[in-house]
């Protein structure tokens, strides 16, 4: 009874998920040029007639994340626990731009910032199923603990009002370790180092 249970609560709520999700890969490979595209066709026209565009690359074992003009990068300085987050406006060879209003001229102005001030990078990746497990496994887990504890059939097979078993126990946490699992992959942070296992740089398309 309790796997049958389990197994509605999952399938009603990853059903529309799973839908929407590539069994293979989660999201569909696009080359550097396709993101450029989609994200700055300026640029992007820029690299199909030749000409090199510079942007940010942030490595790190087994992959890394680029940031072109007009991507969003959220970060922390070494010397500002301040949390930066805005779309960068421009890339050079060892610095990066924002552009903000100045709130007494009211104009825009370029806020720069060099590379190696740069303490922390923050990015946000999908992960087929854990993405979406991280709301999902833990409000299914939840229901399960509540249907379990509080059904009647169940209170009266056991001859006592409200009892949490030892496999409610282990089906729950283990649901609720799933979404915290899903968080973690998800919203990841990068200490960066210029010769670190994690490194912010520039780099430029050919």
């Amino acid at each position: 009874m309790k796997n049958a249970t389990l197994l509605v609560l999952l399938s009603l709520i990853l059903f529309p998920t799973l839908a929407q999700v590539d069994p293979a890969t989660g999201v569909p490979r696009k080359t550097v040029e396709e993101i450029l595209q989609q994200r700055n066709p300026a640029q992007s026209r820029a690299l199909l007639a030749g000409q090199p565009v510079q942007y940010l690359a942030l490595d790190f074992p087994g992959g890394r994340k680029r940031f072109f003009s007009g991507d969003k990068i959220k970060f922390r300085l070494r010397s500002d626990r301040r949390r930066y987050h805005d779309v960068i406006y421009g890339v050079s060879d060892s610095t990066f731009q924002f552009l903000v209003e100045n709130p007494v001229t009211q104009r825009g102005e370029v806020l720069t910032f060099r590379l190696p001030d740069v303490d922390r990078v923050y990015t946000t990746n999908r992960v087929p199923l854990l993405t979406e497990g991280m709301v999902v496994f833990p409000a299914a887990g939840l229901l399960y603990f509540i249907m379990d504890v509080f059904h009647p059939g169940n209170q009266l097979r056991r001859g006592e009002d409200f009892r949490v078993t030892r496999g409610t126990a282990i089906v729950t946490g283990g649901l609720f370790g799933l979404g915290y699992l899903g968080y973690r992959l998800t919203f990841r942070t990068y200490r960066t180092r210029p010769d670190g296992r994690h490194r912010l740089r520039v780099l430029r398309t050919y």
